[in-house]
């Protein structure tokens, strides 16, 4: 995080402007955040964005689940194609927090943003 606000305040000084770094650490940031235009930014990339989560209320404890699996799957267009004719392939995408889907009708890959 240091290295992160570091490298920030090194690029507003090259470019000859002033700022400040707030690192807020609560309440946990959560994919619900996200606008429906970052979401599309993330589409035009080739990322399924994540869908809307049950967020936890402010001040009600959380529970961290780790790859946990619901019943009933998913669906996750592909943001290729847009077709619902999709598949995991891999839990853990790129990175953990994106799993990796094959599309079954253009049969490109993709990573789909978990939500959190």
């Amino acid at each position: 995080m240091g290295q992160i606000e570091d490298d920030v305040k090194a690029l507003l000084q090259a470019h000859g402007l002033q700022g400040r770094v707030v690192t807020q650490l609560a309440p946990a940031w959560t994919t619900d955040w996200m606008t429906d235009t970052a979401k599309d930014k993330l589409r035009a990339y080739g990322i399924a964005p994540p869908h809307t989560c049950a967020s936890t209320p402010s001040g009600a404890a959380s529970v961290v689940q780790f790859a946990a699996r619901s019943a009933k799957p998913e669906v996750v267009n592909c943001p290729q194609c847009g077709s619902a004719n999709t598949t995991e392939t891999s839990h853990f995408g790129s990175t953990a927090c994106k799993a990796l889907y094959r599309c079954l009708s253009c049969m490109e890959p993709f990573d789909y943003f978990k939500p959190y």
